[in-house]
């Protein structure tokens, strides 16, 4: 490899030293750009099948749809269920009485929700999910960095005085699996656990009270959320509900031949184990929509790791540069204008 001599040869042929070192940097930067930029995300990693999922339960009845579809076709799997429930005070459904509903795109766009007054003991389940499967095929590790949107949440019960326990919470969870390339399983990664819920019980035959839980995750990023009613009252809705926002994670280094498959689930759930009007309402997005805020992307972070050479390169050019400009300013002090 003789670069660096090439490099220093031309560099002695221009005509001043200012100018040789702006041609070596010139060159320098050029050769180590054109080692630094990748091929396209699509020749470097390769992308499975996407499998989604929307689930219906009502009680213990699930009603499933799942389907696979090629990467980049768009694709749509749907679940709804219409109990014999009441319509809840603050439902924004087109539907006349209580629903479970979920839904997940294959453009990661997803939505569960569970609404509705229940005048007997049940529980209502939506869930929605996503997986992908992403395989570096280059030569070079890629390190992987998901972006995503979690979108509004809301999770509020409506009761007149039953001693439950009785609640409603939501969840948005994304997973990773690492496989090496004859498919050993590496690492299992919860990225995020964005979870909230709120219950009413009597806990060891106290009186029934208000009880909120918040995932870690939920509680450090966007705080306590925004409260629906008051929780001193009866009769009265009382929930938390968050705005959309959004966040980035590293997903790690994928090596060559190394395989992540990424997992999203949303999931909407109510309870009700005592007899007694009970109203619910667990939101996730948009249960009925195909479109909106919400979704993630997973893209390559960062270039491909260089090659040495290109580095070394880099270097020499860097080093021809300075040398060049302490010449050229002795040479300058030397021979002043006169």
């Amino acid at each position: 490899m003789k670069f660096p001599s090439t490099v220093w040869q031309i560099a002695r042929a221009s005509n001043g030293t200012r100018r040789a070192a702006v041609w070596i940097l010139a060159v320098a930067a050029s050769v180590s750009a054109s080692a630094l930029a990748p091929a396209s995300a699509d020749e470097l990693l390769e992308y499975s099948d996407v499998l989604i999922e929307a689930t219906a339960r009502y009680n213990d009845d699930p009603r499933v749809d799942s389907r696979m579809n090629p990467p980049g076709d768009p694709g749509l799997a749907s679940s709804l269920r219409q109990p014999t429930w009441s319509r809840y005070p603050t439902s924004q459904s087109t539907l006349p009485g209580g629903f479970i509903s979920a839904q997940m795109t294959t453009t990661t766009f997803a939505g569960v929700g569970v609404s509705g007054f229940q005048p007997l003991p049940a529980f209502g389940d939506a869930i929605a999910y996503f997986e992908q499967t992403i395989t570096n095929i280059g030569p070079e590790s890629r390190l992987l960095r998901l972006d995503y949107t979690i979108p509004e949440i809301e999770a509020s019960i409506l009761h007149f005085g039953a001693f439950g326990p009785l609640g409603s919470s939501v969840s948005a969870v994304y997973t990773t699996d690492l496989f090496a390339a004859d498919g050993t399983l590496l690492e299992e990664r919860t990225i995020f656990d964005y979870s909230v819920g709120v219950r009413y019980e009597s806990p060891s035959g106290t009186r029934p009270r208000y009880f909120i839980d918040r995932s870690p995750d939920l509680l450090n990023e966007r705080g306590e959320g925004s409260e629906l009613g008051d929780f001193r009252a009866i009769g009265e809705i009382q929930g938390l509900r968050y705005s959309p926002f959004s966040g980035s994670s590293s997903l790690g280094r994928l090596a060559p031949g190394q395989s992540l498959t990424v997992g999203y689930t949303l999931t909407a759930s109510v309870r009700n184990l005592r007899d007694g009007e009970v109203g619910f309402q667990a939101l996730l997005g948009d249960p009925f929509g195909v479109g909106g805020t919400g979704g993630f992307q997973v893209v390559p972070a960062q270039a491909a790791i260089p090659e040495p050479s290109a580095l070394c390169l880099l270097a020499t050019g860097l080093i021809a540069a300075c040398a060049a400009s302490r010449g050229g300013r002795r040479a300058l002090r030397r021979f002043p204008p006169g």
